[in-house]
Formats: structure tokens, sequence, C-alpha cells
């Protein structure tokens, strides 16, 4: 079976595929992605088709993420493989709407805010600590961005000062050519992150800390 690499999908694809195998559905070998046993077993014994995502699942998972924010911040959470696949999903929706709705959907880094006719936008709900290191789905353990400004913080190309909430950008971009693409994030370096609607739902510092140690390339 051909197996697939993080590298090659898009931000989105590559949350998927975390949720799947931190859930044990899919495995990794020498670098590629492929479905474990349990994976191919829940793919025949459930269609597609049979695990659409309803409105009221979202909902409950909304409600769930939005009263962690009067807990203590939490940044790590074990998925317990019995939890069904469909709840994951819900909670995945529930966790970009309350992230970006708390942004305007707005672009945290760029204010970029971009609708399509249907009035769809252009906002990531991007985990600080991802869900492959096992990140909570805690708001505070999220932050808005646009694809592009995604990609780079997953990357560690960009990250957050925990204190005074000011963009770094990795160092090493001072040593690209002017004209590449990564060397244009060098602009945002010190400006103030976006801030949130509530004040409950800022960035949590110790996420931060946790990025900038594990993922920032500093």
């Amino acid at each position: 079976m051909q197996g697939w690499s993080r590298k090659t999908l898009s931000n989105q694809a590559r949350h998927r595929i975390d949720w799947l195998r931190t859930m044990g559905f899919i495995k990794l070998e020498n670098g590629f992605h492929f479905l474990s046993e349990s994976g191919w077993n829940f793919v025949l014994q459930h269609p597609p088709e049979l695990i659409a995502i309803q409105k009221h699942e979202i909902n409950k998972q909304e409600k769930l993420i939005t009263n962690s924010v009067l807990k203590p911040f939490k940044p790590f959470e074990v998925i317990e493989k019995t939890s069904s696949l469909r709840q994951a999903f819900a909670r995945d929706r529930a966790f970009r709407i309350v992230v970006v709705s708390q942004y305007d959907y707005y672009c945290a880094v760029c204010n970029l805010k971009l609708p399509n006719p249907n009035g769809i936008y252009l906002a990531e709900a991007a985990h600080i600590i991802p869900k492959r290191n096992q990140g909570s789905d805690d708001p505070r353990n999220g932050i808005c961005l646009c694809g592009n400004c995604h990609w780079a913080f997953d990357e560690g190309i960009i990250s957050v000062k925990p204190e005074q909430l000011t963009i770094m950008t990795a160092s090493y971009l001072k040593k690209t050519e002017p004209q590449e693409t990564p060397q244009k994030y060098i602009k945002y370096n010190g400006k103030k992150l976006r801030n949130v609607i509530d004040n409950n739902y800022l960035p949590s510092k110790i996420a931060l800390e946790w990025h900038n140690q594990e993922i920032f390339l500093g």
C-alpha cells in the first residue's frame, strides 16, 4: 500500500492526520503514514457516508471547549482510542469555531480576513501545542491564522513571545534571498499579535513557551 508524507499535505490535512494517528488509525513508518490494522477495520466497517457530523454534535463539543477556559489551563490531553472518530471530528470543528471567532476571523499575524462569496473565511485554528504532541483543545492552545501563517507557525518559522505576545521570526530568514517567500515574514518580527475579543481566550503562556522551546527555529 502506498504511504504519504505530511510534508506534501495542507495544514488542515496534516491536522487530520495527527488526529487519526493519535487515535491509532494511522501509523508512521520511515517518514510515511499508513493505515494501521485498526484503521483498515474502521474504514471497512464505517463507510464515510455514515460518519457525517451533525450540527448538534459540534454544538455539544463547542460548549465543552468554551467551558474549559473557566478552568486551569491543561496543555496536554490524551485521546482515548475508544473515543469515536465522529466525536474527534466534531471536537476539531468546534475548536476552530471557538478560536477563529475570538479573532473575528482575522489572521492574528498578518491581519488577513478573506471570505468567499458564501461567507466562509480563510481562517484556521492553529494548535500551539500540536495534536501530534497531544496538545489540548483548550481554546487557549489555539491562535487564528491564515493558511500561510499557519504553515509558518507549525514549521517554527514564526512564534510568539509569551509575556509580550509579540511575533518572533526565525533568525535564518536574514540569510535568505530577499525574493524568497519565507523572508517576507521578517516584517512581522516584533509586531503585536492580534488581540482576542475576550481576554479569557488569550493564548496560554505555557503553550507558547512550549512552542518556543520545541518548534520555533530561533
